[in-house]
C-alpha cells in the first residue's frame, strides 16, 4: 500500500508541475485539465488508510515536500497572473454616450 502511496504522492507533484506550467502560459484549458487531475489523486489520496503508510519513508516524505514546493510556486505564479490582469482590466463602467450625446462613464 505504500507504493500505491508514494505513486499517488508523484504523480500530484507531475500534475502540480503541469498546472505551473499552464499558468505560466496563460493556458486556462490545460489548468483545468491538470487541476481535474490532481483533484482526482487528491481524492485517491484521501482513501489510503494512514495505518498502511509508514511516515518514515524518505522517499515519501521527499515527494511531500517536493510537492509542497510545487504549490507554493504555483500559488506564486497564479497570484502575479491574477494582480496583473487586475491591473490592466477596466475598473468599473465603459465610457459611452448618452442619449442626450453626452459622454458618461468613467473617467480617463
Amino acid at each position: 500500500m505504500h507504493d500505491a502511496t508514494l505513486e499517488l504522492v508523484r504523480a500530484s507533484a507531475e500534475a502540480a508541475e503541469q498546472q505551473l506550467d499552464a499558468a505560466k502560459r496563460l493556458d486556462a484549458a490545460a489548468l483545468q485539465s491538470a487541476t481535474r487531475r490532481r483533484q482526482d489523486l487528491l481524492f485517491q489520496l484521501g482513501l489510503v488508510d494512514p495505518a498502511t503508510v509508514d511516515t518514515d519513508h524518505s522517499e515519501l516524505i521527499a515527494a511531500l515536500d517536493r510537492l509542497r514546493r510545487l504549490d507554493a510556486r504555483l500559488s506564486a505564479v497564479l497570484r502575479a497572473g491574477l494582480e496583473v490582469l487586475e491591473s490592466v482590466a477596466p475598473q468599473g463602467p465603459p465610457v459611452v454616450y448618452a442619449w442626450n450625446g453626452r459622454l458618461r462613464g468613467r473617467k480617463p
